[in-house]
């Protein structure tokens, strides 16, 4: 299990959108928690097969503080 690069994040009516690097074809998925002090990381939806080397995905905001990771599970 490998974590992508983030190229970039940007918010926008509402939602927040995550960029990165990605192998084409292969499945990453976004995860997250609400504090480091957690060993537990939750899934932000489903996993994306990336169709060229960027990928994007968009998640609405929330009020909550949260930290996020990408992760390539294949």
């Amino acid at each position: 299990m490998t974590v992508g690069n983030a190229l970039s994040a940007t918010t926008a009516n509402g939602a927040f959108t995550f960029y990165w690097a990605a192998v084409p074809g292969h499945f990453y998925q976004v995860q997250f928690k609400t504090s480091l002090n957690s060993e537990a990381w939750i899934d932000l939806g489903a996993s994306i097969t990336a169709p060229g080397p960027v990928v994007a995905t968009s998640f609405g905001l929330t009020n909550v503080q949260s930290y996020y990771r990408i992760v390539r599970t294949q």
